[in-house]
């Protein structure tokens, strides 16, 4: 159940500052569409749900690449072709071509998820309701677009999905609804992604038929003296220091699994570390990154334990599970990972 951060129905209906108020819009809530705003990687997962809502979808807007390996966003293109959705894939939000044909679409409101650019107010204010936002963390912690990485780097027990108002601030805008989400031991930026895309899509969904009954959301202002940000980490970031705790190490790899990548130096060349886990606690005191091979696998001293290499990849080479690795690159005994 997700939590409502207010009970005052006498609240603006989503008012913005530059759109209308329940008694302004009217009859014209009977004729209610959803511009939805998304890119990678759960664009056609939400759309999808959103087509078959019931809700009516007056466009599609992603700023996708159009030629990429992953056939997107034909897909996207797919299922709103199905619906006589029009598509819109503009190079840039301040196209002026894009902003005249978007206006024809006439959307009551914008529903962003998971889109990765600031939506002009000049498109904003072409929605009478204005836009909302669900973002992947308990705002105000964690504003930006990669918070996952940074939830599961900090080892947080807890994390959720946000509904909020959409302002010239990226995630500032006012709450709408939160419901939080426990972060599993194990849970990885992937496994992650899933998890609260599943929760957001049906808060997104059920703010939208709030909206579309013609009730006030509840509504409460983040305290931006509490903001953090879960921006896309830079690749010193990414780069294991074997000197740390193992959890810590396991907690990195775990957190760039599997969009970016925690990476070390081995013979060098970059390694990934895609999974690994805790092996037995660093007794004879190896030193920090030193290999140790021993029945079949391949495991690393940490500070305090040795891990053992599950998943790698070696610089554009293909994935290697630790067992391959160790074959295939011919590992020995006391080699080190890391640089010198």
């Amino acid at each position: 159940m997700a939590t409502v951060f207010s009970s005052n129905r006498d609240l603006p209906f989503l008012h913005t500052g530059h759109g209308a108020s329940l008694e302004e819009l009217g009859s014209s809530l009977d004729h209610f569409s959803v511009a939805f705003f998304s890119d990678p990687p759960v664009a056609s997962w939400v759309l999808s749900e959103l087509l078959n809502s019931g809700l009516r979808v007056s466009s599609v807007v992603t700023l996708a690449p159009k030629t990429t390996r992953h056939s997107f966003p034909q897909d996207l293109k797919r299922l709103a072709d199905g619906k006589g959705v029009p598509l819109f894939n503009p190079d840039t939000l301040h196209s002026a071509e894009f902003q005249q044909a978007f206006k024809k679409t006439k959307p009551s409101v914008i529903a962003a998820m998971s889109f990765l650019r600031k939506v002009p107010p000049e498109i904003l204010q072409m929605a009478p309701l204005g836009g909302i936002n669900w973002h992947p963390a308990l705002l105000p912690r964690y504003r930006g677009s990669f918070p996952y990485f940074w939830i599961i780097l900090n080892q947080d027990k807890e994390t959720g999905v946000t509904i909020h108002e959409m302002t010239n601030e990226f995630d500032a805008g006012d709450i709408h609804y939160v419901q939080k989400i426990p972060v599993d031991s194990q849970e990885t930026a992937g496994t992650l992604t899933l998890k609260c895309a599943s929760v957001g899509i049906q808060l997104l969904l059920q703010t939208l038929r709030e909206l579309a009954a013609g009730k006030s959301l509840p509504r409460a202002p983040q305290d931006p003296s509490l903001a953090t940000y879960g921006l896309i980490p830079d690749a010193s970031v990414l780069e294991i220091n074997w000197d740390e705790k193992a959890m810590n190490i396991l907690a990195l790899i775990r957190a760039g699994s599997p969009f970016l990548g925690a990476m070390t130096i081995f013979r060098n060349l970059i390694l990934r570390i895609w999974s690994a886990r805790l092996s037995r606690p660093n007794d004879e005191g190896a030193k920090p990154g030193t290999l140790i091979v021993s029945r079949g696998r391949a495991d690393v001293a940490t500070q305090d334990y040795f891990i053992t290499l599950e998943t790698v990849q070696l610089e554009l080479l293909r994935f290697y599970s630790g067992q391959e690795f160790l074959q295939i690159a011919g590992l020995v005994d006391g080699e080190i990972l890391g640089r010198p």
